[in-house]
């Protein structure tokens, strides 16, 4: 068995339509966006979902401003560097 990339779908409302490969946030330091994506069998056309939140960690150490706790999980933090 043979996984395959089958595409992604970007779910935060706010974000817009973009390309991942051209997207750069407003604030490299203070971001974050959820993605869907999806990988099936090759040459099958059904397809699992794994949902991953990718965020700076200045995003991460907000939250218990924002929500007032602090549990995260399906999370990717990464340090965005500008092209």
């Amino acid at each position: 068995m043979r996984a395959q990339y089958k595409g992604h779908r970007i779910l935060d409302a706010n974000a817009g339509a973009f390309a991942l490969d051209t997207w750069n946030p407003r604030d490299p330091a203070d971001f974050s966006v959820t993605i869907d994506f999806y990988a099936g069998m090759e040459g099958d056309k059904k397809a699992d979902a794994f949902t991953v939140t990718v965020c700076s960690p200045n995003w991460v150490f907000s939250i218990p401003k924002r929500q007032g706790r602090f549990w995260r999980k399906h999370d990717l933090y990464v340090e965005f560097q500008l092209r």
